[in-house]
């Protein structure tokens, strides 16, 4: 389950910008993606128990989830007080760049894995 953030005041630049990051995120494949900010997520033991198993990997956590959820449940919000956006263009570009490659090095979900024996590979 996530928090998605509903209305926010962001100018056209910024509504552009973030089309197109959620956009390159479906043509890669991430299905589940959700337009809108996510500041809290509720996961489930067997969510993460089966993420760990696949190979978890550190960087961005919403997009490893998404990947790896056979469904995604949203609650939309509406942020309480607005204030002045601290992201400036070189943070907001990193993070693109650092998602997709996140994204692009997670590996496969493979239903059926197969054990790693230390002995076979020494």
């Amino acid at each position: 389950v996530l928090a998605v953030r509903e209305h926010s005041e962001k100018g056209a630049f910024s509504i552009l910008m973030s089309s197109v990051f959620y956009s390159v995120l479906k043509l890669i494949g991430a299905k589940n993606i959700f337009q809108g900010g996510s500041d809290f997520m509720l996961v489930s033991k067997e969510m993460i128990s089966k993420c760990q198993s696949d190979g978890w990997k550190p960087g961005n956590t919403l997009i490893q989830l998404v990947q790896h959820a056979d469904r995604v449940k949203t609650i939309s919000y509406t942020k309480g007080r607005s204030r002045p956006s601290t992201w400036s263009f070189k943070k907001k570009a990193a993070l693109f760049l650092q998602t997709v490659n996140q994204f692009i090095s997670v590996p496969a979900v493979n239903s059926n894995p197969k054990p790693i024996d230390i002995r076979e590979t020494c």
